[in-house]
């Protein structure tokens, strides 16, 4: 009897503790392999970014392709020997991959004698143990030890290289080949994505979006007083904290400069070539040189205040940030010395709902009445189409080449042509509540449930609907993946199964603007004038204003 009593008190306890569960919406909601493979999908990596939540939920959260560093490696794996005998009797390593990574590695080993089997990336043999995954980013100790030799100090150290680490691997084929093995590479070369967060704690932690590796992690001022950030560029990493703007560098972290700001900043800063551009009170956006302190700054006026952020365009040239109902969009010069200047604005006649995101060719935009635009980087006739839900919004979009995406209010998912600003399905889906990322067949959305679910991007129907209660979205407007964060802050990547490296929405790349050549305009005293010098309202407020703001905005540190 005493048993039979236990044995219901502990039901009754369990029995409460799922209840609780339950009611506070934390069951099943930690994402794992075996629910995200039900919608074809794959846990791509999971990490914390200190234990803490995001300071301002997906404000706090950049998705930054670099323009130039890549993100290369060579997976090294046996081969089972169930295929060696057929598929490998006459061959000693196949070389899967794709592109420039697969070429250099057939060539590298073709001339140090190796029978190589091209494979491509979707035939790759796999199954076999992997050996080692090699990265280009691993220090090149035998050059590293040549310079030292020699009474040389390298400023930074060698790497590796995707040459580099193939070259390693090939020490591994050798071995396998006296053993009488066979030896699979599969090397990589792709454009490297930062994923940088800005932490309720003051932490700022860099990420490489595809393997969940943390890059590094820095402190940045006081926590008890306001954040905004992050804002990244291809060089530094921007966040202010109280009355200072911190400036790190993207690749290291390594702290590069500290300075006061002229005036209260009100939403996250971004970052250019040299200059960090903070929103900030009474309608300003405030340009400071990242480098030296003592370049005053320049300040642009544009009317009521931002309390979202600035958006880059996908080649980096231009920069663009709502002001109540208009858009306003800047020229980002290449020049390190000069401020951006103002390009243009687009009345859209009523209160603008969030920020702008960024396609190929511009950047697309709602209204909190339902009006989209899909706006070019051109001065002239900039509105490329104007499409009229006649429905609540207040969250941006997302998008990919082909279709922008929009949910209202009242959880009505549209889908719109990018190109002609056409709806494309017959009706809205409906029951959507946070656009998540959209992948190659699916667009995957949440649920007033806060259920995962897929839906098909050309009909807007169903196709697959998780049990797990999805933690908080991360919108990804830049690519393919689906990221989660939860409140202590444990940060989820998805991907689709059959999408080993990532699709963007546009080609996400820095150009010199500087070897475009500007437009001439006539002046009144009948000289012309670049359309630059023409429209530089920072370098027109700047130096008026910073004297009457060099107090500390804050006021005395109330701590």
């Amino acid at each position: 009897m005493k048993i039979l009593t236990v044995l219901r008190r502990t039901s009754f306890v369990a029995l409460l503790l799922l209840s609780s569960q339950v009611l506070t919406g934390s069951v099943r909601s930690e994402i794992n392999g075996h629910d995200a493979a039900e919608m074809g999908l794959a846990v791509a990596w999971q990490t914390n970014i200190g234990g803490s939540p995001l300071a301002h939920g997906r404000y706090s959260f950049a998705i930054w392709p670099h323009s130039t560093a890549k993100r290369e490696f060579v997976t090294v794996r046996t081969v089972p020997r169930d295929v060696q005998s057929s598929l490998l009797r006459d061959y000693d390593v196949a070389v899967a991959g794709t592109g420039i990574a697969r070429t250099t590695a057939n060539d590298i080993l073709t001339k140090a004698g190796y029978r190589t089997l091209l494979l491509d990336q979707e035939n790759q043999i796999g199954g076999g143990r992997v050996l080692q995954s090699i990265s280009g980013n691993e220090v090149d100790f035998v050059t590293l030890g040549k310079a030292i030799e020699q009474g040389e100090r390298p400023a930074e150290s060698p790497r590796l290289g995707l040459a580099g680490a193939i070259e390693k691997a090939e020490r591994l084929v050798a071995t396998y080949k006296k053993l009488g093995r066979k030896i699979e590479l599969e090397p990589f070369s792709q454009q490297l994505t930062y994923l940088v967060t800005l932490t309720s704690d003051g932490i700022v932690e860099a990420i490489d979006a595809e393997s969940g590796a943390i890059l590094w992690k820095a402190e940045a001022g006081d926590s008890r007083l306001p954040m905004f950030g992050p804002g990244v560029s291809d060089e530094n990493v921007v966040v202010t904290n109280g009355n200072m703007l911190y400036v790190f560098e993207l690749a290291t972290g390594d702290l590069l400069n500290t300075r006061k700001l002229v005036s209260t900043p009100t939403g996250s800063p971004t970052a250019i070539p040299g200059k960090a551009i903070v929103p900030s009170i009474e309608g300003r956006l405030v340009s400071y040189d990242v480098k030296n302190p003592n370049i005053p700054p320049f300040v642009l006026r544009t009317g009521t205040e931002n309390r979202l952020g600035v958006v880059s365009s996908a080649d980096r040239n231009f920069l663009s940030w709502p002001m109540h109902t208009r858009l306003f969009v800047a020229k980002a010069l290449a020049k390190v010395d000069k401020s951006p200047i103002l390009w243009d604005s687009i009345d859209l006649g009523e209160p603008i709902a969030d920020l702008p995101i960024t396609v190929q060719d511009g950047f697309v935009f709602c209204g909190r009445n339902g009006t989209v635009i899909h706006c070019s980087t051109e001065r002239n006739d900039s509105i490329l189409w104007r499409a009229r839900l006649a429905v609540p919004v207040s969250k941006s979009p997302i998008a990919n080449k082909d279709f922008v995406f929009i949910v209202s209010d009242s959880e009505m998912l549209f889908a719109i042509d990018l190109t002609t600003g056409a709806e494309v399905w017959d009706s809205p889906a409906i029951n959507v509540k946070d656009l998540v990322a959209i992948g190659q067949e699916h667009i995957y959305v949440t649920n007033s449930a806060k259920n995962l679910v897929a839906l098909d991007i050309s009909t807007g129907r169903e196709s697959s609907r998780s049990s797990i209660l999805a933690p908080t979205v991360l919108p990804n407007t830049v690519s393919d993946r689906l990221f989660f964060v939860n409140s202590s802050g444990q940060l989820t990547c998805l991907r689709e199964i059959n999408a080993p490296f990532p699709t963007f929405a546009a080609e996400f790349k820095s150009t010199d603007v500087s070897q475009s050549k500007p437009k001439l305009q006539p002046t009144t005293d009948g000289q012309s004038k670049s359309v630059e010098d023409a429209s530089n309202v920072f370098e027109g407020a700047g130096a008026a204003e910073n004297a009457s703001n060099s107090a500390d905005p804050f006021g005395t540190d109330p701590f």
